[in-house]
């Protein structure tokens, strides 16, 4: 009996090696193969602050006399996070919830140091308001609100709001007018 030889070829792998590479590819691309990624924890975002410790004068009803120059100031606003910026707005009423103006006195507020490890402390603002200023020369008093904001602000239906997520704080002074504009 004679013993033949033959020279058989294994089948290739190659197209179940291609095939496999594709569907892992496939798979890859279209996301986590182990469901859906776990949500990153963000850090909460407080409001910022306005201490009345820092804010002069420190009386919320003052009068004033026509010819002096009306001085409000905030020397630093607080936040808990580090943002960007704060921004700082006017706001004028002659009642509450009576808006006549709002005007951005300030943007990009910087970070100016940490305060004990819980704030951080932007720079102040410094407002001069002349007391015959057309905006409020006919009234015998006048309310000024002061706003620090970590977004954007709009006021609606006698109310200050922002977006969802952001925060304000306010201070108001209600400033009584001795005396006549000349």
């Amino acid at each position: 009996m004679t013993q033949q030889t033959t020279n058989a070829r294994r089948p290739s792998r190659q197209p179940q090696r291609r095939a496999a590479l594709v569907a892992w590819i496939a798979l890859m691309a279209s996301g986590c193969p182990f469901g859906p990624a776990l949500p990153v924890a963000e850090d909460p975002n407080y409001p910022p602050f306005i201490d009345p410790e820092d804010v002069s004068p420190r009386t919320l009803a003052l009068t004033v006399r026509r010819s002096e120059v009306l001085t409000l100031e905030v020397s630093r606003f607080l936040d808990p996070n580090d943002e960007e910026s704060l921004d700082v707005l006017l706001f004028l009423s002659d009642q509450p919830g009576n808006q006549l103006v709002n005007t951005v006195v300030a943007r990009a507020l910087s970070v100016t140091e940490p305060i004990d490890d819980v704030f951080l402390a932007y720079e102040g603002y410094r407002l001069e308001l002349d007391p015959c200023d057309v905006r409020w020369a006919d009234r015998p008093e006048q309310s000024f609100t002061l706003l620090v904001s970590d977004g954007d602000i709009f006021f609606e239906q006698g109310e200050y709001t922002t977006v969802e997520g952001r925060y304000f704080d306010t201070y108001t002074w209600t400033v009584a007018f001795d005396g006549e504009c000349l």
